[in-house]
């Protein structure tokens, strides 16, 4: 079983009825960044909504922004926020991948393929 930190697209399509995404996870270690825990509660369309991705997301594993993480996105802004466009949610995203070694799921690779040492997959 290996062990994965979901970005919100992915969990996004799960939303919208991608099930074969959905059974992929479970055979896996899934954490869940605070921040793309919180994109997806700002996405949701209504209190139904989000009660419901709150529930499908207390399944897997919390991954808090620590102190590390924040600093560690602080460099990554620095260095890749002019040069390459990295938007602040992504650079939490990257920085928790980065700090705990565990590789990132996502669909859009280019968005963080340009930094160093992130092991990035658009497939589990």
């Amino acid at each position: 079983m290996a062990s994965y930190i979901v970005d919100s697209c992915v969990f996004i399509d799960i939303f919208r009825g991608d099930s074969v995404i959905a059974n992929s996870l479970l055979n896996n270690t899934i954490y869940v960044s605070d921040l793309v825990a919180m994109e997806l509660y700002q996405g949701a369309s209504s209190k139904k909504e989000l009660q419901i991705i709150q529930h499908y997301l207390s399944s897997f594993q919390p991954l808090p922004i620590t102190e590390t993480i924040s600093e560690a996105t602080k460099l990554l802004m620095l260095q890749f926020s002019k040069s390459h466009g990295l938007q602040i949610p992504d650079a939490f995203v990257a920085a928790s991948s980065l700090e705990s070694g565990i590789t990132l799921f996502t669909y859009n690779v280019r968005d963080f393929k340009f930094i160093p040492g992130i092991n990035i997959t658009a497939t589990i």
